[in-house]
């Protein structure tokens, strides 16, 4: 509870809910207190019981004992003798109340790790190594739905990526186009005979020699605790000038210069003191820096303006980078200069064309056009008032 009021400090200042947050602390506070305070009174009872016991023993033994000596019904080296054995048997019992503890508490801990350990895995991993991507794709017929899922996420999918293009996916929240991403990358298991990557089924491809050659960037970005140069080469053995010039395409390079220690900045938490811009930006460098033949942009722009967004396309197009290119976006501008253009909705693929022609036929693409245009204009306008 405390690492997640960390965490999110900023949406529960945006909802200003502080009080409600405190209070759920304290009833946890008070409650982990409660538990503890259980736990101190067994452990301090244990103790003075244990003593209590055993010396409750030796004064029954001394009574019960004594009377038998004396009768001659026990001889005195019988009684001492088991008297000792008594006494030596005290600290290994008291030993094997301790190991139970611990054992219930190591059986609590390896239950939660053995749900993992057991998880079956899902995604085949295996497959022949050292294969090289050169970045076709034919998708056949897929249909995909999660696990425990009512409704499929994909319906009846059939396109073809060619090698060198650029393919843009396009549509409303919920339409499929990260799920159909993450497959490509071979995320989430795929029946077999519907994704063939360079001719291949994509279950017979090594997951970790297919992602090696995919520069994946996902809506969630992800940045560590460390440099900015040390996550962008992303435990890659990478000089600073293939860092440099992968920030550079990514458009990122001249706003890392400006700081302080430049590169060897070291970011916080999730990268906490960069603009949500700036995390795009250096996630799509550390994709960029691998020099994939496949780059995967899922909705990656979406936090940097129009211009930037036209750099860092332009840099993409450029001779040097000449790979296949699939990105998902919402708006028009960034997959208006695509080879392909798919847009879905509801799991399924509703039109497919470039982007004059997807504008000169009725549809959500003309629809989407439309409204952002709108949208657009009254943003222009807006400034102009500021002005």
């Amino acid at each position: 509870l405390a690492q997640e009021g960390l965490i999110g400090a900023r949406v529960v200042k945006s909802f200003a809910i502080e009080d409600t947050m405190i209070e759920r602390f304290k009833k946890a506070g008070l409650e982990n207190v409660r538990l503890n305070v259980h736990l101190a009174r067994v452990q301090t009872a244990f103790g003075p019981l244990l003593d209590f016991s055993v010396s409750l023993g030796l004064v029954l033994l001394l009574y019960v004992g004594g009377e038998s000596v004396i009768g001659q019904t026990l001889s005195l080296g019988t009684f001492v003798a088991f008297q000792r054995y008594i006494q030596k048997l005290v600290w290994p019992m008291a030993a094997l109340g301790l190991a139970i503890t611990h054992y219930q508490k190591s059986v609590a801990s390896s239950w939660r790790l053995k749900e993992i350990f057991e998880e079956p895995e899902e995604i085949p991993q295996a497959g022949p190594e050292g294969r090289k991507l050169h970045g076709r794709i034919l998708v056949n017929d897929l249909t995909f739905t999660y696990p425990g899922a009512a409704k499929p996420s994909l319906q009846n999918i059939n396109l073809v990526i060619e090698p060198g293009t650029r393919v843009a996916f396009m549509g409303p929240v919920g339409s499929g186009k990260t799920t159909l991403l993450s497959l490509f990358a071979k995320l989430y298991a795929v029946p077999r005979g519907r994704i063939y990557i360079d001719g291949i089924d994509i279950n017979d491809w090594s997951a970790a020699d297919l992602r090696e050659q995919i520069g994946f960037v996902a809506q969630d970005v992800f940045l560590f605790s460390e440099s900015i140069a040390e996550n962008v080469a992303f435990g890659m053995v990478r000089g600073r000038e293939h860092v440099e010039s992968a920030a550079r395409l990514a458009s990122v390079h001249d706003e890392i210069a400006a700081f302080p220690l430049g590169y060897e900045t070291k970011l916080g938490e999730r990268g906490i003191n960069v603009s949500g811009g700036q995390k795009q930006r250096i996630s799509i460098a550390r994709a960029l820096v691998r020099e994939p033949p496949l780059l995967i942009l899922d909705d990656a722009l979406s936090s940097v303006d129009f211009h930037t967004e036209e750099r860092i396309l332009s840099g993409l197009q450029s001779a040097g980078f000449e790979r296949t290119q699939i990105i998902a976006a919402h708006r028009i501008s960034t997959v208006k200069n695509a080879d392909q253009i798919f847009v879905m909705k509801d799991g399924k693929i509703v039109q497919t064309g470039g982007h004059r022609q997807l504008l000169s036929q009725p549809g959500l693409y003309r629809q989407f056009y439309e409204q952002q245009q709108v949208q657009e204009e009254l943003d222009e306008y807006l400034r102009q008032i500021e002005t």
